[in-house]
C-alpha cells in the first residue's frame, strides 16, 4: 500500500487517482443529489464505482466508470455527476442495485455453513441409527 501523499500530483483537471473519488458527492445529471461514492473497483472489464444512494438508506448501486455514466468529475468541489443507465433505478431489485451486506467475512460465512452442515449430518445420522443405546 502506497500512501496517497507519496504519489505525484496530477496535472490535468481530467486526471486523478481512483482513490480520490471515494467520498465524493454524486449528483444526478438533472442536478439532484444522488449519493456518495463508497468505492471504486476494477474487476478486469473496466472500472466501476459504488454509490450509496441518498434517498434509500443502505442501498448501493454500481455504475460503470465511463464518460457516459460519469460525465463529469470535479475534484476541487468534491463532486461528480452521474448519468445512470436507463432502467437501473426503476426496480428496487434491478440490476446493479444491492443492499449493503452485513459486515461479516467470507471465512466466517463459510465456517457457519460448514458448522450447520456438520450439525445437520450429526442429527441425520442419529435419527437414522437411533440414539446408539440399546433398549
Amino acid at each position: 500500500h502506497v500512501p496517497r501523499t507519496a504519489l505525484p500530483e496530477t496535472i490535468d483537471e481530467d486526471e486523478f487517482y481512483l482513490a480520490d473519488l471515494v467520498g465524493l458527492t454524486a449528483y444526478h445529471i438533472d442536478g439532484s443529489l444522488f449519493g456518495t461514492v463508497r468505492g471504486v473497483a476494477d474487476f478486469g472489464a473496466g472500472d466501476v464505482i459504488e454509490v450509496a444512494l441518498e434517498e434509500v438508506r443502505g442501498k448501493v448501486v454500481v455504475l460503470p466508470f465511463t464518460k457516459e455514466a460519469v460525465p463529469e468529475v470535479v475534484l476541487s468541489e468534491r463532486k461528480l455527476v452521474v448519468n445512470p443507465p436507463e432502467g437501473l433505478l426503476q426496480d428496487e431489485e434491478g440490476p446493479g442495485n444491492r443492499a449493503r451486506r452485513p459486515n461479516k467475512s467470507r471465512k466466517d460465512s463459510q465456517a457457519d455453513r460448514d458448522s450447520d452442515a456438520v450439525s445437520a449430518d450429526a442429527v441425520g445420522a442419529e435419527n437414522a441409527t437411533g440414539s446408539g443405546k440399546e433398549a
